[in-house]
């Protein structure tokens, strides 16, 4: 599309500013899909500073969307927890937020950033109950098509194993405070417990297909419990991902996060030579 085209220095907030709101929003999803989340970003945020669109406004709740989900693809889970606690706040009275949209990938988003923001606050039950909702409706819609073309429903599929991994971080939570139990036994326990989820959390990483923005899903959701340091492989594999996927924005902005979090990893020098 015609965004794809446009290199990363392109100024989309000057432009968007003289545009349709309509024109504005597309604009965004188009961002969103490219994975060029530091500009959706950028452009998410003038909106919501832009006076002419009050709280509540389906531009406004729209742009607190985008808001959200580019804040959590940075890995920058504060300002995620601000857009999505406004963006719940702000939808009620309207539908609910997981169902504000007649647009099926938009629902899937926001019952995403709904289940993610309970996550952050440890709000278990109600994340344990939509992941359930989510995961019951993606199964009935993706399983009778898994016969036709898997390759088709890869993607769709890929959201059902970031939400394993998303009860699979609650329960590693929950386990990291058995872990300080003043009783010996109940803090191994839960500590060859978390070990078990690592493991499994590596196998699993191994077996899904090198597409950017599935690796990436998965890394943000363990990111909420593991550190870099104990991940870059991972990371490395997406970065590479996103360089052979031309998704160069991408790729830079894991980078960038990558070498602040971790800086004495040599294998990011060395991915960094690739992307240049």
């Amino acid at each position: 599309n015609g965004v794809h085209a446009l290199g990363p220095n392109y100024n989309f907030v000057s432009v968007c500013s003289n545009m349709e709101p309509k024109s504005t929003l597309s604009i965004m999803n188009c961002l969103n899909h490219l994975s060029r989340f530091s500009e959706l970003n950028e452009l998410a945020n003038s909106v919501l500073n832009n006076p002419n669109y009050p709280n509540s406004s389906d531009m406004r709740l729209r742009s607190l969307r985008f808001a959200a989900t580019a804040s959590w693809h940075l890995f920058n889970y504060s300002d995620f927890e601000k857009f999505a606690e406004q963006f719940i706040n702000e939808s009620k009275g309207r539908k609910k937020p997981s169902e504000d949209s007649e647009n099926p990938d938009e629902i899937n988003e926001n019952y995403y950033i709904v289940v993610m923001y309970n996550i952050l606050k440890k709000n278990f039950q109600a994340a344990r109950r939509i992941i359930s909702k989510i995961h019951a409706s993606s199964c009935k819609k993706l399983f009778p098509m898994l016969g036709e073309n898997y390759e088709l429903v890869y993607e769709d599929m890929s959201i059902i194993s970031s939400l394993v991994e998303a009860k699979e971080v609650i329960q590693y939570i929950e386990l990291d405070e058995l872990a300080k139990n003043p009783e010996k036994t109940i803090r191994e326990d839960a500590c060859n417990s978390m070990n078990r989820i690592r493991q499994l959390w590596k196998i699993r990483f191994t077996k899904l297909k090198p597409i950017s923005s599935v690796l990436h899903d998965h890394l943000c959701i363990r990111s909420i419990v593991l550190p870099i340091s104990e991940q870059s492989e991972g990371f490395l594999t997406l970065i590479d991902a996103a360089i052979d996927q031309k998704r160069l924005e991408l790729a830079e902005s894991v980078l960038q996060y990558c070498e602040s979090k971790d800086p004495k990893c040599e294998k990011y020098r060395s991915m960094r030579c690739k992307l240049i």
